[in-house]
Parts: structure tokens; sequence; C-alpha cells
């Protein structure tokens, strides 16, 4: 019984410390998101004409004036 315990409990680190790895090896890349892959995959819906979208790093940020 304590070996079946010893088992989960190794596993279980094991899949903690490949998620905690994984996800922070992705902090370096570089993002695909940018003005010409936004526009293929998305489409922006705004009552105003006057919307703007730009992009720093990871982040796309889209700002429409308010009435």
């Amino acid at each position: 019984m304590k070996t079946k315990q010893h088992r989960m409990k190794n596993l279980f680190l094991f899949l903690f410390l490949l998620v905690v790895f994984t996800s922070k090896a992705q902090d370096n890349r570089v993002s695909g998101l940018n003005s010409r892959q936004f526009t293929k995959y998305w489409k922006v819906e705004s009552e105003s004409p006057d919307y703007k979208v730009t992009f720093q790093g990871d982040t796309a940020e889209i700002v429409s004036p308010k009435d």
C-alpha cells in the first residue's frame, strides 16, 4: 500500500513540475499575434468607426471613443 501511495506522490510531483517548467519556458517566446495575424483571425465590431487596435508585446488593445 505504501508503494502505491509513494508512486502517486511521485507522479503528482512530476506532473506539477512538468507544468511549472513548461509554462515558464514559454515566457520568453515572442507572441505570434501581430496586426496581420489579428486581422486574419479576428474582426472588430464597433458602433464607432473611430476604434483603434494597438499591439504591445503579446497584448492587443482595442480602444473605442465613448459617445
